[in-house]
Order: structure tokens, then sequence, then C-alpha cells
């Protein structure tokens, strides 16, 4: 199994096509770094999608999760399965200085886009 970091696979960050579409090294870092402060496993529900399976489920035109020839994925949902476990992440994530974080009840949503962007779903 490929690991992209000492805690994540390449197969768990990979988009669900299985297509070729990659996470982006300083992204893999930053996340590795919020799961090394929480001190437990993250549960990664979604991360690189190429255009094709961003559209199939709904994603934004201009989602960071879209990874293609140009540009590797900068984004993961981590499933929680509480409001203590995403506040948790959340609060790590500023920290972190991860800019985009989207809450929903069942995942947070962390990316690092250039601006600072908080949304709930």
């Amino acid at each position: 199994m490929q690991m992209l970091t000492k805690d994540f696979s390449a197969e768990e960050m990979a988009c669900a096509c299985k297509c070729d579409a990659k996470m982006a090294p300083a992204f893999m870092e930053k996340l590795q770094a919020l799961r090394d402060a929480y001190g437990k496993p993250i549960r990664i529900s979604s991360a690189a999608r190429c255009p094709d399976h961003n559209k199939a489920v709904g994603g934004s035109v201009v989602s960071r999760h879209i990874a293609d020839i140009d540009k590797d994925s900068d984004a993961a949902d981590i499933r929680c399965i509480d409001s203590g476990e995403r506040f948790a992440i959340v609060k790590l994530a500023i920290d972190l200085g991860f800019k985009g974080i989207g809450i929903d009840k069942t995942f947070v949503h962390i990316d690092t886009r250039p601006i600072y962007k908080l949304w709930l779903y």
C-alpha cells in the first residue's frame, strides 16, 4: 500500500472512480499535522475527485476537491461522529492554518485555499 504520509494512504485519498486524481503534497503535510495534533485516527470520506466524479456527486464546479492535469486536490472531508469531534477538528484546522472550512452534521471539509472562508452546509 502506497502511503502519502505516515497515516494516510494514496488509496484512501484517491478519487472514488479510481482515476489518477492526486492530492497536493503540501495539503497532505498539513493533513498529517492535523492528524498528529488530534492524536487519533481521522476518517476521510472524500478527498481527490476528477471533474467527472465531482460532477456526479454534485460538487461545485470550483471545488477544491477537483484534481486534473493542471492541479492537484487540496481538500478533504473528514467524517465526524458528533459535535465534539467536529469542534475539535475545526479548532485544530484553524490553528494549523487551513483557510477553507465547511461544517456539516456528519463531516468537516478542510482545504488550503488562499483566503479564509468558513461555511455551514
